[in-house]
């Protein structure tokens, strides 16, 4: 049959060309035309595109491919069956028998796998040729080949009864379903379901599975079939010719090859000279750099802080744009690689900076207030009322509609404040509402009174919950309906009706999706009876229900265009945001292999890692390639993680050093915060400003070139107003001082960054509520971390005391600081070190033990050094007492000081506690040690028992002089705080003369201080 292949440009507008050659038929009846397209958003845009040329026609029949398949299967007697259904089928099979790798929660997994084997048309088969593959023995290790061969068997039984459980019940997967319909399509009705078109027209593919290939195959050979492909020629053309094919349009090459189609010429030929967007990509992509000049292209990268910021940057960018450059809403597209990270920020920050937004992202059901009620419901009873659920549910916005309208005489507010109170002071963390009732039952108790007011107003909430309160195991169905009744007496759609209006489309998205999940667990409790308990079902609930996302449609050339990765494909637009140009999210990272490595998926021609590289690769470019105008936006971190730009950024950036800018580049401030949208960033210093402060500062250090360093001047109001830290700062560097008088914004003191100090807080804290479990009134999630922690660490509990730091560790972190790497670090480094010295440790009386202890106020020192008499307040981080010990314990954040410096004086803390404690403590049986514990590495310096008292004496003695001898020098105004001097000149600043200092040692020397 006839075919042609039709090639068009990146820069072209695909739609267009497809409704040009619409026009061509001279009919507006053009039902007689079927085009398959990759994506249901692409049909908007060629309906809208016919839109602007026939006011009424006939328009052509459009399928995404999820579509067609429907349309295929129409003569099966077989019911195709969603997702959701799936997965509960999974389900029902994996706790049917006692299987040994496989295990409930492997249904994603599963699902996956066995799609993808229906896609590249493998059946039941395809586990011999595993087992034939196995028997090359790859991996050389006998151990893993026996669990690869043990697990194959048990995937080809579970695959097999998967298959039979569907065929028995008259279901079929969508996989599956297309699948059969091509097989049965190809070998016993040619021409079957495509009678009715006179052409069909298959565009905007790059790639296809095995079995849309076949089919492909079978309309090329029985219709009159055009391809019409979004590619760069040039590209296309060199790759194409051959013998290896590689790089960024491997899969479309390959896509062509295994059609036999030969990609010819261009359909829609441009201007001479392509695009200066496209001829940067050409060169950035090609593996030699171009030795001719470059024109300047349109493309410019931002770099952010954080995610957060990434957003606000492009939201203020859209408004700019337009506000001031009359650019359409319509007209700039927003793609995003992680739907679930990016769809609340960007829906928010969009909302409240007032932009009319065409939203197609997935949001997390979960993270719904529909999600949310029902996730909390069901912990609520299935936890026995965990005081933070019970909290959690007031502060659920439905749950306060239901409130208010029913109860108006309940102060939400006021109930969580009381319900903390009790829980504080009776250490409650589960089982409420007994507690309540055990309270209130007492006649002389003090907080009778209030236990019933509780009891009272938590009622409603108490009888909404008994619809699921059962103790004996259900069928899905019977839960299901258990729900339905649920959400019925609660009036949930008349609450996301009346107060979530800001994210209604969310919300009522969110409310369909339960819905039809609830329907779908209803219409298969005839063939899944096996009883469940509600952790069970509520189990069930979270890895299907909740799991779930809510995606909008979008509407096409209204708002702006946001969308992810894969809609975005060959959609036109005028100016482009990319969000997310990171390793990691991209191109994003190696994908978990399922059940069998990269080696034997390639031999299965199964999807590997590097297949989907040169998927994102060509994403990356065709979306690139495709627009006027383009916004790259990164962060320099991640989840409080140093991010690094993507291999595109890069590539881009190495173009821009060699061309000498011909890609912008922009540094976001990060100044939008909410509710600033509209206001303009401040505005720079004029050049004459910047050049005054340059004079102030070189006159200022040519007077003072001749002190070296040092400082005159009322130094008692410094020391009063700065902290420690930032005094010796400041006098480590005259410039740094200058800058700081000068109110110079390129200065950054201490206090204005995370240092160390503020991780090791973080990190004490974490110690200290491991041992000692809920105090500052901080309730932990888990019921579980708010109780003390009163036995020794053995190999027996080492990892539920792991979990437990880890836990507490992640609760705690301040994450909205900008630097907590060491959470990572200390999650598997830090706190396995901690625990191990935990287990070497002597007897230790955990009741007696004290994990913190302040010197301030009433507890503060004095120290008296004649002729000083010196105030001293502090922390110390832990003293363990046992048998007639006491050991103090510093816990450092990294390095830890070595014996030499302690015993000189030079490490202040041990032997400071001690002498203060020996005072405060008049116990002269006591033996006394000190230890310092750096976290990080383990490393463990113990002033030993037998030792402690001469050593920590000796130290004591160097300190006390050290200490005299710098306070000595402070108040002479005549020193620096470390005055030692270099010969080679400062290398922090340009100017000469001032202080002689090389920067980098100084800077060495404050970092191992520490």
């Amino acid at each position: 049959m006839q075919q042609a292949v039709h090639i068009i440009p990146h820069h072209q507008n695909l739609s267009a060309f497809l409704v040009h050659r619409l026009r061509a038929l001279e009919s507006r009846d053009f039902s007689s035309v079927a085009i398959i397209l990759p994506t249901q958003r692409l049909q908007q845009y060629i309906l809208f595109e016919l839109s602007q040329h026939y006011q009424v026609c006939h328009p052509p029949r459009l399928f995404a491919m999820a579509d067609f398949v429907r349309t295929l299967s129409t003569f099966s007697k077989n019911r195709i069956i969603s997702a959701t259904e799936q997965k509960l089928i999974l389900n029902a099979l994996l706790i049917s028998k006692d299987w040994h790798y496989l295990r409930p929660g492997m249904e994603n997994k599963l699902l996956q796998f066995f799609d993808e084997l229906a896609e590249q048309n493998l059946t039941s088969n395809v586990f011999d040729r595993i087992n034939q593959l196995l028997k090359h023995d790859f991996y050389r290790d006998e151990v893993h080949l026996k669990r690869l061969s043990e697990q194959t068997a048990e995937l080809q039984d579970f695959y097999q009864n998967y298959l039979e459980f569907l065929q028995k019940n008259q279901l079929i997967d969508e996989p599956h379903a297309l699948q059969q319909a091509v097989i049965a399509l190809v070998e016993q009705s040619p021409k079957f379901a495509f009678k009715r078109y006179k052409e069909i027209w298959i565009a905007g593919f790059s790639d296809a599975t095995e079995i849309q290939i076949r089919l492909f195959r079978h309309l090329q050979q029985h219709t009159a079939c055009a391809f019409f492909l979004h590619a760069d020629a040039y590209f296309l053309e060199k790759s194409y010719a051959r013998d290896q094919i590689e790089g960024h349009f491997a899969l479309l090459c390959n896509f062509l090859q295994q059609l036999d189609l030969d990609p010819g010429q261009p359909a829609l030929k441009g201007p001479e000279s392509p695009p200066p967007n496209l001829t940067i990509l050409q060169h950035a992509f090609a593996s030699e750099m171009p030795k001719t000049t470059l024109p300047k292209s349109d493309i410019t990268l931002h770099a952010a802080n954080s995610l957060l910021f990434e957003v606000k940057a492009a939201a203020a960018l859209v408004h700019k744009l337009i506000t001031t450059e009359k650019t359409r809403a319509e007209e700039i597209m927003i793609v995003v690689p992680d739907e679930a990270r990016y769809s609340h920020l960007i829906r928010s920050i969009f909302a409240e900076a007032n932009i009319p937004v065409s939203d197609s992202l997935g949001l997390p059901m979960v993270r719904t207030q529909v999600g949310q009620w029902l996730h909390i419901m069901m912990d609520l009873v299935a936890g026995n009322w965990r005081v933070a659920d019970v909290i959690s549910m007031l502060a659920n916005p439905l749950t306060q509609s239901w409130y208010a309208k029913y109860h108006p005489d309940i102060k939400i507010s006021d109930l969580q404040e009381q319900i903390s109170q009790f829980a504080d002071a009776g250490k409650i963390a589960s089982g409420l509402l007994h507690d309540l009732r055990q309270t209130a039952n007492k006649s002389e108790h003090p907080y009778k009174e209030q236990a019933e007011t509780l009891l009272q107003q938590l009622a409603p909430a108490e009888n909404l919950s008994r619809y699921l309160a059962s103790d004996a195991p259900c069928a899905v169905g019977e839960w299901a309906n258990k729900l339905w009744a649920l959400i019925e007496s609660f009036g949930l759609e008349e609450h996301v009706h009346a107060d979530v209006a800001e994210s209604t489309p969310q919300e009522y998205a969110a409310l369909q999706t339960l819905y039809a999940q609830l329907q779908h667990i209803s219409r298969l409790s005839a063939i899944l009876p096996a009883p469940r308990k509600l952790n069970d079902f509520s189990y069930l609930l979270q890895q299907n229900v909740f799991a779930s996302h809510i995606r909008l449609d979008g509407q096409a050339h209204m708002g702006v265009q946001i969308m992810g990765l894969l809609v975005a494909r060959s959609l036109p637009c005028k100016v482009l945001m990319i969000l997310g140009n990171n390793e990691g999210s991209f191109p994003a990272p190696p994908h978990r292999e399922h059940f069998y490595a990269d080696p034997f998926r390639q031999k299965l021609g199964l999807t590997t890692h590097k297949k989907l590289e040169q998927l994102q690769d060509q994403h990356f470019y065709s979306l690139v390639a495709g627009a006027e105008n383009v916004h790259l936006f990164y962060s320099r971190q991640e989840d409080e993680r140093p991010a690094v730009k993507s291999r595109y950024l890069q590539r881009l950036e190495l173009l821009n050093r060699l061309q000498h800018g011909c890609i912008e580049s922009t540094n976001e401030s990060g100044l939008l915060l909410a509710g600033d949208f509209l206001v303009s960033e401040p505005a720079q210093q004029l050049p004459e400003a910047i050049q005054e402060i340059n004079r102030t500062i070189s006159q200022q250090a040519q007077k003072r070139a001749d002190a070296r360093g040092q400082f005159k001047g009322k130094r008692e109001f410094i020391f009063k107003q700065m902290s420690p830290s930032t005094i010796e700062y400041l006098l480590y560097c005259p410039y740094r001082f200058l800058l700081y008088k000068l109110k110079f914004s390129e200065l950054e003191l201490p206090e204005e960054d995370m240092d160390s100090r503020e991780v090791g807080e973080w990190l004490h804290r974490v110690c200290q509520h491991f041992f000692e479990g809920k105090t500052d009134l901080h309730i932990f999630s888990d019921a579980e971390l708010n109780f003390p922690w009163n036995e020794a660490i053995t190999e027996e509990n080492f990892e539920r005391a792991l979990a437990r730091l880890r836990k507490m560790s992640r609760e705690l972190a301040q994450t909205d600081r900008s630097r907590l790497d060491m959470l990572y670090q200390m999650e598997y480094i830090g706190w396995k070190n901690f625990l191990e010295r935990e287990m070497q440790r002597d007897t230790i009386d955990y009741q007696n033990s004290q994990y913190e202890y302040w010197l301030e106020e009433k507890n503060e020192h004095k120290l008296h050094l004649d002729p000083f008499s010196v105030t001293i307040t502090g922390r110390i981080d832990r003293m363990a007492r046992g048998d007639g010990k006491l050991r103090v314990i510093d816990y450092k954040t990294r390095q830890s000081w070595s014996r030499p410096e302690v015993i000189g004086g030079m490490a202040p803390q041990l032997p400071l506690y001690v002498e203060m404690l020996k005072n405060k403590i008049e116990q002269p049986e006591l033996q006394w040690s000190a230890e310092y514990f750096a976290l990080w590495n383990g490393n463990t310096l113990v002033l030993s028992d037998e030792l402690a008292k001469k050593e920590l004496s000796e130290s004591w003695q160097n300190l006390s002089e050290n200490l005299r001898k710098r306070l000595t020098d402070l108040l002479k105004n005549q020193q620096n705080m470390a005055p030692e001097e270099h010969d080679k000149k400062c290398t922090f600043c340009l100017y000469e003369g001032i202080c002689r200092r090389q920067e980098n040692w100084v800077l060495e020397q404050d970092s191992s201080a520490r």
